[in-house]
């Protein structure tokens, strides 16, 4: 276990629970038709740097199955008897199903110009 890496990822869900908890206030505010200082900017940026962390986990799980592959083709071990090969599979598809989601919902909800840059 990497202890940089648990670190990050105890960030980055503290990250992910404190933008959503955030996101979901400015829109409570919104819909009863208060909204707060900075919605228009808040909102957005919230729901973006959400799918944003949530995103990247996507990319260290096909980094893995790269680097899974990579031992599979080179000889040194059937990597399919494995149940990690498995389980990051089942970890890379979810985390890229809910990024997927996230920014297809941003999309709707947002300025396309400010959500893709």
């Amino acid at each position: 276990a990497n202890p940089a890496y648990i670190s990050y990822l105890v960030v980055m869900v503290g990250l992910l629970v404190s933008l959503d908890f955030c996101y979901r206030v400015y829109e409570r505010f919104q819909l009863r038709g208060q909204p707060l200082r900075f919605t228009g900017l808040v909102m957005p940026v919230a729901f973006s740097v959400w799918s944003a962390l949530f995103g990247t986990q996507s990319v260290v799980q096909a980094k893995i199955l790269a680097e899974l592959l990579a031992v599979h083709s080179s000889g040194e071990e059937n990597i399919f008897l494995s149940w990690f090969t498995y389980l990051t599979l089942l970890l890379w598809l979810s985390t890229v199903a809910v990024w997927l989601k996230r920014l297809n919902d941003a999309l709707s909800k947002f300025n396309p110009l400010f959500i893709i840059p």
